[in-house]
């Protein structure tokens, strides 16, 4: 075993085999090598960068498990750069661990890195593994493998704190968390970022957890994460984003692997809370706080490509503590953008809770893809509040926003639900549209049922109107919850 401790090294190699485990609950390495750190109570006082180097990169290499324990000061990067023709991370820790950046270190790109040509795997059991960036480092954990499909990840509870691009000409994304390749199956327990950051505000995008090109299910289970920011820029600063890989049909055709993210929070993201492209998703319970940054023209929440099942949400928008309003006035809660090229879609958004200090432009915006296939979207149950006096209504333009030329140019039909929402609509529409047209009537059905406008205003808001230009002169299907059953009504 090799030991920090007391200004002093000492060397010593221990090893245990093990059994190579598919199963979340065990590491995945052919044997292990140790490196103990200080004691999780003590200050860390030895410089552990060369030594938690050669332990990664001996493991890496061999596919053995780093067994880690207590707490560890680093300087610069604790695993080689660049590429490697193939290798594995494994990490086992004793106890929660930590490897700490130290205040003073000169800048660098990433922490912690594993990329492969071929395939590869890496699994994170334990206590929770914390990366306390301290400002000084863009990005904490990086995994990714350029090969076919093929290889695992399964990592329990890992913090990455105040990741922080400091160079000046780098243009490349920086995340706290990154897994990158064509892996058969991505499981996060638990993961936590809390702020990723960049100096350069001319760079590229900023995210938490970045999961990318995956050929398999994703499941994030409790992911936790806040201030992710981008320099102040309006460019992409993403909580969570999850990309699966691409089909030949092309960015908007179905793509295999489903997405699940379980019971997240994010708070205070510059940009999008969560971004999906992915034709499989279900979001379960998402709760979303926004508070002290003042964000771009961005949804929160925002599908992609198509289908998706958003439930029971929690969106709680408040002003700052002072009373000033911290929420970029583009910023709305939900995005449906329902584009795939190939198979008919269904997104769905059911339950869920809206509060907000401040107004809105709507709930949600439905976007039609110009080659997108019949498409049915479904908002039941949604309750919005207003937290403070808003005589006009919460949303400036609707509950639901649409485009009547998306929808005339798609070759699809649309299908639009909205029943049993409760919101101070004032004199707002729950449907509203734009660019209305016959060719646009011909594809669009809409049901708008069972809602309630609790503003004091309400009695005068409309099932369905333009938000600008003129009214829709027909539709295909057209009916709200006062038309008999079975009948249309056409509501101006």
């Amino acid at each position: 075993m090799l030991r920090l401790g007391g200004g002093m090294v000492s060397f010593g190699i221990g090893r245990r085999a093990l059994a190579q485990s598919g199963t979340s609950g065990a590491a995945g390495g052919v044997g292990e090598q140790m490196l103990a750190g200080e004691a999780p109570g003590s200050v860390p006082r030895t410089d552990a960068t060369a030594a938690l180097r050669a332990l990664f990169d001996a493991c890496i290499a061999s596919g053995r498990t780093a067994v880690l324990a207590g707490r560890y000061r680093v300087s610069g990067p604790i695993a080689t750069a660049g590429r490697r023709a193939a290798g594995a991370l494994h990490i086992r820790c004793i106890g929660d661990v930590s490897i700490e950046v130290q205040a003073d270190a000169a800048p660098f790109a990433v922490l912690l890195a594993c990329h492969t040509e071929r395939a590869c795997s890496s699994s994170i059991v334990g206590g929770r593994l914390t990366l306390d960036l301290a400002g000084r480092c863009a990005s904490g954990l990086l995994l990714r493998h350029d090969g076919d499909d093929g290889g695992t990840v399964h990592w329990g509870p890992v913090t990455v704190r105040d990741a922080v691009n400091l160079a000046q000409d780098d243009r490349n994304e920086n995340q706290g968390l990154m897994v990158h390749g064509r892996f058969r199956q991505v499981d996060l327990l638990a993961p936590r970022v809390e702020g990723v950051d960049r100096r350069n505000a001319r760079g590229g995008a900023c995210k938490g957890i970045s999961i990318s090109e995956v050929a398999g299910p994703v499941t994030l289970q409790s992911p936790y994460v806040e201030r992710v920011r981008c320099g102040g820029a309006d460019v992409d600063a993403d909580g969570i984003s999850v990309f699966t890989r691409m089909s030949a049909g092309g960015v908007y055709a179905w793509r295999d692997g489903e997405v699940q993210i379980l019971q997240p929070v994010l708070r205070d993201c510059q940009g999008r809370s969560l971004k999906l492209q992915a034709s499989e998703v279900l979001i379960d319970r998402p709760r979303i706080y926004r508070r002290e940054v003042a964000t771009i023209s961005v949804p929160d929440i925002d599908f992609q490509l198509g289908n998706g099942l958003l439930r029971d949400p929690l969106f709680d928008y408040r002003l700052r503590a002072d009373g000033s309003n911290a929420l970029h006035p583009g910023l709305y809660p939900i995005s449906l953008q329902q584009q795939c090229t190939d198979r008919p879609m269904l997104a769905q958004v059911l339950g869920g809770v809206l509060r907000s200090d401040v107004a809105l432009p709507r709930l949600a915006l439905v976007t039609i893809g110009s080659l997108a296939q019949d498409s049915v979207t479904v908002l039941d149950g949604l309750q919005a509040l207003a937290m403070r006096s808003m005589a006009d209504g919460l949303f400036t333009r609707a509950a639901v926003e649409f485009s009547g030329a998306q929808a005339a140019r798609a070759p699809g039909d649309t299908t639009l639900v909205l029943r049993q929402l409760r919101a101070p609509l004032g004199r707002a529409p729950w449907l509203g549209y734009t660019e209305a047209s016959n060719a646009a009537g011909r594809r669009l059905a809409a049901v708008v049922t069972d809602n309630e406008n609790t503003a004091p205003r309400g009695g005068s808001s409309p099932a369905a109107a333009p938000v600008s230009g003129p009214s829709m002169p027909r539709w295909r299907a057209l009916r709200d919850g006062s038309a008999p059953a079975g009948r249309a009504a056409e509501l101006r």
